[in-house]
């Protein structure tokens, strides 16, 4: 038999009706197989989506049925959960994954309201506590990816894009890891 790992997981989510669409978002069911899909084992209920990244597993979950989601981080691939302390956002805010590794995770936090920029938290190396790290982030549809990036070459480099109260744009970098 395989070790659970990132590597041999098979992560998916399924609803009750075999059709996943918007309004039953936030009623899914996380499920894991490490047995290549000859079984699934739940690991999450009411999830609206997931992620991973690093060794971090996420779930946005619903606290309650039409209500504001948290996220939830795992770091042995869903066996055991923990609250990340990040704000909770509503039906219409979401959370987004910028950048992550085996210790650190750098999440977009939606401001509330019709807005095109957030918060970035970023976190300790558990993923649990998060920090504010930078207000006002520009973040441009999901569809065309972000702006977040790591400069690979410089060690706990970032650069992204910030929106002033006038609607500009302005690039900056961040050092130390945010």
């Amino acid at each position: 038999a395989l070790p659970i790992s990132r590597e041999n997981a098979i992560l998916l989510t399924t609803s009750s009706s075999d059709m996943v669409e918007s309004p039953i978002r936030g009623q899914l069911d996380l499920k894991k197989s490490v047995d290549m899909g000859k079984s699934f084992q739940k690991i999450a209920s009411d999830v609206y989506s997931f992620g991973q990244g690093g060794r971090f597993l996420f779930a946005s979950v619903l606290l309650k049925k039409g209500q504001a989601r948290k996220v939830l981080v795992s770091v042995d691939q869903g066996e055991s959960w923990n609250d990340a302390q990040l704000p909770a956002v509503s039906q219409q805010q979401f959370y987004s994954i910028l950048a992550a590794d085996d210790a650190t995770i750098f999440m977009h936090v939606d401001a509330p309201g019709d807005t095109i920029s957030g918060t970035i938290f970023v976190s300790d190396d558990r993923g649990v506590l998060f920090s504010k790290s930078l207000t006002h982030h520009l973040f441009v549809s999901s569809t065309s990816g972000n702006d977040f990036m790591n400069v690979t070459s410089l060690r706990g480099v970032y650069i992204t894009n910030v929106v002033d109260k006038e609607g500009s744009i302005h690039s900056v970098i961040s050092f130390y890891r945010g």
